[in-house]
């Protein structure tokens, strides 16, 4: 699936600096694909991978990071090439996106991500190394994709009753309401003094290990959590699902009694919980979630359309890596 590119390079805007002082030099304007008869350079994937790439040296190191990168180079060069294949298709209808479509789109974009500071959007290009013109460049591009995959997947047929009963069956466990559970918890804040989020996201995993290897979860709750009921050992009275966030909910509902969840993250910080006992609700009847359910049904089917198309299209395509 193609990357949001505005998503992208807003997050490299921000992990610019620290990321620039990792990038090896390259070649300017280096070729790193050829899709039809536009090129995709070295420098375009650099910036793409400016904000990931800063994560990953922040995570990992070694033999280890060398291979995230390679990865992530790989999986963003090919999202590229798709972005190069559909704007083939879209020039070959004879399509264009409006000048003031553009304008809208990034209007509502400084208002969404900038506050609406003009000032503050134009520094984060400038920080970026990335020129107005490249910037509605990439907002025009980002916009065809959007418009091409509308298009394509509104082929897509409605759900069918046998369809609709078929999706109900997969996912009726899953729709329950209600239901309870008792659980331990254990939490740790995203940030810390003198510890960054990635730090924190160590720490988490690291507790998360201890405590499956053996270790007693109360004891870890007591000496690392950091909420109301750390000194309980991060045990929580037994609670309804709906008192529960949808992270935490979904995961406590989802692992074995008496197993030990993945670490949840979430916009406080890490959670790791200990499902000590539970009790599901009731399955929804499918009369009352069948809008619902249809609504799943068709996004599958205009997704599965969309990547039939992806994958013909691609084919006609002539495409080179370099």
């Amino acid at each position: 699936m193609l990357f949001n590119l505005r998503l992208l390079l807003v997050a490299t805007f921000t992990l610019f600096t620290a990321a620039n002082s990792f990038a090896a030099p390259r070649e300017i304007n280096a070729i790193a694909a050829r899709v039809n008869d536009s090129v995709i350079t070295e420098s375009e994937l650099d910036l793409m991978m400016l904000g990931a790439e800063a994560q990953m040296r922040g995570q990992y190191r070694g033999e280890t990071l060398d291979e995230k990168i390679s990865e992530a180079r790989a999986k963003v060069l090919d999202d590229l090439i798709d972005r190069e294949v559909i704007l083939h298709e879209f020039s070959k209808l004879g399509g264009d996106i409006r000048s003031d479509y553009i304008d809208e789109e990034i209007k509502r974009i400084i208002e969404r991500d900038y506050d609406g500071d003009r000032e503050k959007f134009f520094d984060y290009l400038k920080r970026a190394n990335v020129t107005n013109r490249k910037f509605r460049d990439l907002t025009r591009k980002r916009l065809i994709v959007q418009a091409m995959r509308g298009r394509v997947s509104r082929q897509s047929s409605p759900a069918t009753p046998y369809e609709i009963k078929d999706e109900y069956q997969k996912i009726a466990s899953d729709m329950r309401k209600n239901g309870s559970v008792k659980m331990s918890k254990i939490f740790i804040p995203l940030t810390a003094l003198d510890s960054t989020k990635t730090e924190q996201l160590k720490i988490a995993k690291e507790v998360r290990q201890k405590v499956v290897s053996g270790a007693d979860f109360s004891e870890m709750a007591r000496f690392y959590s950091r909420d109301s009921r750390a000194e309980d050992g991060g045990s929580w009275p037994e609670m309804p699902r709906s008192a529960l966030k949808k992270e935490l909910g979904d995961v406590a509902f989802s692992t074995p009694v008496g197993s030990v969840s993945p670490v949840i993250e979430d916009e406080t910080g890490y959670h790791i919980i200990l499902v000590e006992a539970r009790e599901f609700g009731d399955v929804p009847p499918l009369s009352e979630i069948r809008s619902d359910v249809a609504k799943r049904v068709e996004l599958k089917k205009r997704g599965e359309v969309y990547e039939k198309w992806m994958d013909s299209v691609r084919e006609k395509a002539i495409i080179r890596k370099y």
